[in-house]
């Protein structure tokens, strides 16, 4: 009898990819159509790093959602365009030699890849082409009337909501969840990582090594 659909799930950031979102919310806002437009879009995103940075202001939730307002009131055909000139210069040269033979791995396993991120899916999609991922799980910005409004929607795709997330999509896909694994640098993903049968700490931030040294979860360094 064939073996059940098990899966790999890889966070995005830190994992296959450096953590880029202020650079990207950067990014875009530099390269808006309107020449007008792009300072006040690069201020909000240098007032969000501001709320991202350690001590009594920190707001990382704020410091998101003041980071991608800065593309309200681009088109969704340019916010395409953008994302995909985005990731050809400045994601997918940066995609490590180690990601890709992990992502390997998991294939000769027989696991379907899923790829799990908070950046804006616009930047993400070139991801399942380039290696050859099962699929993704990230926000999209919300458009109203072909422009962006500011505001990302989807999943939430933090904490235990990342397993319930990732039960469900087995559980649809008649998949056997016993031998799923899961790859991430983030602490926050330490309650998937603990969901898994393998789970595995790729440069891990210090919240996510501290835990992986206490129960003995492999780790990986590049």
């Amino acid at each position: 009898m064939r073996d059940a659909m098990t899966a790999s799930f890889y966070r995005v950031e830190g994992t296959l990819l450096p953590r880029h979102s202020v650079t990207a919310a950067a990014w875009l806002a530099v390269n808006a159509q309107d020449l007008r437009s792009r300072l006040p879009r690069l201020a909000q995103v240098v007032m969000s790093t501001a709320l991202r940075a350690p001590g009594p202001l920190q707001r990382p939730h704020v410091a998101r959602r003041l980071a991608w307002g800065c593309v309200r009131g681009m088109s969704e055909d340019r916010l395409i365009e953008l994302g995909q000139a985005f990731f050809t210069s400045q994601l997918q040269p940066k995609i490590a030699a180690f990601a890709r033979r992990l992502l390997q791995q998991s294939r000769a396993q027989g696991h379907q890849v899923v790829l799990l991120s908070n950046s804006p899916a616009v930047f993400m999609h070139p991801l399942i082409a380039e290696l050859s991922a099962t699929a993704l799980v990230a926000p999209e910005f919300e458009i109203r009337e072909g422009r962006a409004t500011g505001r990302l929607r989807g999943p939430a795709m933090n904490g235990p909501d990342a397993v319930t997330w990732a039960r469900k999509w087995i559980e649809q896909q008649h998949g056997q969840w016993a031998r799923c694994q899961a790859y991430s640098s983030l602490g926050d993903d330490s309650y998937l990582l603990s969901a898994v049968s393998h789970p595995c700490a790729v440069n891990p931030d210090q919240a996510l090594r501290q835990i992986a040294q206490r129960l003995a979860w492999p780790i990986l360094e590049a």
